[in-house]
Order: structure tokens, then sequence, then C-alpha cells
């Protein structure tokens, strides 16, 4: 059996696809002007569904703001989302993902050895 099966998904983000969407979702709700979307998914690669939702809270908020004061239309545009970024830190970190499959490797190994075909133990909760 495969670690990866064990393991689930992995802490190491989101992949592109899945940025993707939410990036998609997010900008749907958005009044757009041009937006280079695979930039924002390479650049969005250490950002949770969370930060990337605090973004997009962040973004909203900055163009209701400029559409109040400036009484005038504002569209979001890739250049706005990045200045919005450069202000945020992603919550994953090399060090937190190097960690996480460390863990997940040894969990995933304890897993397989009590839950071996050899194995009939069955564990229950305390």
């Amino acid at each position: 059996m495969e670690v990866s099966i064990l393991r689930g998904s992995s802490l190491s983000g989101l992949n592109a696809d899945e940025r993707r969407t939410i990036l998609d979702f997010y900008l749907s709700r958005l009044n757009t002007g041009p937006i280079d979307c695979e930039r924002l998914v390479r650049d969005t690669a250490r950002f949770t569904p969370a930060d990337i939702q605090y973004l997009f809270e962040q973004v909203a908020q900055c163009a209701f703001e400029h559409e109040i004061s400036k009484k005038e239309d504002c569209k979001v545009t890739t250049e706005g989302i990045l200045q919005i970024m450069q202000k945020m830190r992603p919550s994953l970190t090399d060090e937190i993902v190097e960690e996480f499959e460390k863990d997940s490797l040894g969990y995933a190994r304890v897993l397989f050895r009590f839950h071996s075909p050899q194995c009939n133990l069955i564990l229950s909760p305390s």
C-alpha cells in the first residue's frame, strides 16, 4: 500500500488546480479587469484556503473603499491583488511542510503496521 493513500491530502498546500478553482470562485465575485490567473496560481503556492479567502476579503475591501472615496468604478486587476499579497505572509512555510511530511510518514508507517493484513489487531479509542 502506498504511503500517499494512507496520508490523505498533504499539508504541502493546494495543488495548482485546487488553487485555480478557489481563485476562480473569488474572482467571479469581484468586478475584475485584466487578470493573469496563472500568475496568481503560481504566486499563491504556499497559501491555504483560508489565506486565499483572507486575501480576497482584503481585495474586496480595498476596491470598495476606492469606489467610495473616488466615486468611480474600480476593477480589480492582477497588479492590485499582487500589491495586497505583498502585505501578507502565507501560512505554509518550507519548515512547516517538511515537519508535517516527516510526521505523516511516521504515522503512516505505524498505521500500516497496525492495519496490515498480517495483523488482526483492532484498535479502539480509549
